[in-house]
């Protein structure tokens, strides 16, 4: 059996252990003289060794391998954390996380953060605007934004993330990442709110701007053609202070909402 084969029983352990290290079946062709990938890919299967799928592929060679969400421990994790919690998804069956917005200030600054890559997504149909998408694929990622309330279908049904004690710390930039992801601040920035269609998450958002600092918030249900809308929305000079000291107290990510806030202030100078 082995004698009439290009390589002998050693060589077919030694590509099993190279393609199990992470080599592609056309890398390891390549070193055996293949013409194709297919003889390769073929030896695995005699030797029952389960083919990588594409996820795992790109998985095992991304560039943000080091970025971990097993915890909340820093300004940049905390507002990403609040745009998964509004404008992202995630993928159960294909192991990978995503977040997609028409602002590219914020996805620049995340990207790079991140060290990943985002696509850009040009309008179709009735879209106007172009969009940007980063997606970062990993099943230990996705395990951990799980624990932190992102959640797949999430529109009417996530809660809020349930933080470790040391997490709590950083509860107003995942606050600011809602806002920019759910949320608006009004032209001359003496208003703001943030909207829902789960009532359990704004109530969790009510508690946590109550630990943040705001005072005297009420939560509106809005009728609509679909189940209705949570708002909560404050003009209150005090809470506009908050948000300005707390929240939005340095200039990154969406830098648009940022600017409504301190637009009188530049107009000033």
């Amino acid at each position: 059996m082995y004698a009439q084969s290009k390589i002998t029983r050693k060589d077919e352990y030694k590509i099993v252990e190279l393609y199990k290290s992470g080599c592609s079946s056309s890398e390891i062709a390549r070193v055996y003289g293949y013409k194709t990938r297919n003889s390769v890919l073929s030896k695995l299967q005699k030797l029952n060794i389960k083919r990588r799928d594409c996820n795992e592929i790109r998985s095992a060679n991304k560039s943000y391998n080091d970025f971990s969400m097993k915890e909340v421990d820093s300004e940049v994790k905390a507002y990403f954390l609040g745009l998964l919690l509004t404008d992202g998804y995630i993928s159960e069956e294909r192991g990978y996380i995503g977040l997609e917005l028409t602002d590219k200030d914020v996805i620049d600054f995340l990207a790079e953060y991140l060290k990943a890559e985002y696509t850009t997504i040009l309008p179709k149909g009735k879209a106007k605007l172009i969009k940007y998408r980063i997606v970062l694929y990993g099943r230990g990622l996705l395990s951990d934004v799980k624990r932190l309330g992102v959640i797949c279908n999430k529109t009417y049904d996530i809660k809020g993330p349930e933080l470790f004690d040391d997490e709590n710390k950083f509860l107003s930039y995942i606050f600011r990442g809602i806002i920019d992801g759910d949320g608006w601040i009004r032209k001359d920035g003496k208003e703001f709110f943030i909207c829902s269609a789960s009532v359990d998450f704004i109530k969790w958002c009510k508690e946590a701007m109550r630990k943040i600092g705001f005072r005297d918030l009420k939560i509106t249900f809005i009728n609509n053609e679909f189940n209705g809308i949570y708002l909560l929305r404050t003009g209150v000079k005090y809470n506009i202070r908050i948000l300005k000291e707390k929240v939005y107290d340095k200039p990154f990510g969406m830098m648009r909402k940022y600017d409504k806030l301190y637009k009188k202030d530049v107009q000033r100078l």
